[in-house]
């Protein structure tokens, strides 16, 4: 199979409307919601191995994406792993499941990290590997690197 081609299992399940699909050229999974599940606060989340994970915010506000980075929270500025200015999706492996963090150096980096995801169709061929780094701003963000 060619690099740019990715397999897929499609599993769709009654109830809840959920479609799951996991790649297996690349290790990415990726989950949809007829419903969104409801949010919830990082201190809340009791066991992250049992759930598929989007994680708002950087290792300074959030303890669960600073475990999933590495990082000892909170870990601001350059302990946090990030460049002033810079924003990241990342897809880390959670068990069975994986945690999607979208984080920035400050709450605006965050938000044009966010943009991006909101707006997934309109990245989708850009958005590849497990690593993408959001530059421009937030109402015009541009995917700078992925890996």
């Amino acid at each position: 199979i060619p690099a740019d081609q990715v397999q897929a299992n499609v599993v769709v399940k009654s109830g809840t409307g959920i479609l799951a699909a996991t790649g297996t050229s690349s290790g990415v999974a990726i989950s949809s919601y007829a419903t969104a599940p409801s949010a919830v606060l990082d201190t809340e989340v009791t066991t992250p191995a049992d759930n598929n994970l989007i994680l708002v915010g950087g290792p300074a506000v959030n303890k669960l994406s600073a475990q999933f980075l590495g990082k000892t929270y909170p870990a601001y500025g350059e302990d946090s792993g990030l460049k002033e200015g810079e924003a990241v999706l990342e897809i880390k492996e959670n068990g069975a499941n994986v945690a999607l963090i979208v984080a920035g150096w400050a709450g605006e980096d965050t938000r044009r990290a966010a943009k991006v995801l909101q707006s997934y169709k309109a990245f989708s061929t850009q958005l590849k590997g497990t690593s993408v780094k959001v530059a421009g701003t937030t109402s015009s963000p541009t995917i700078v690197t992925s890996a």
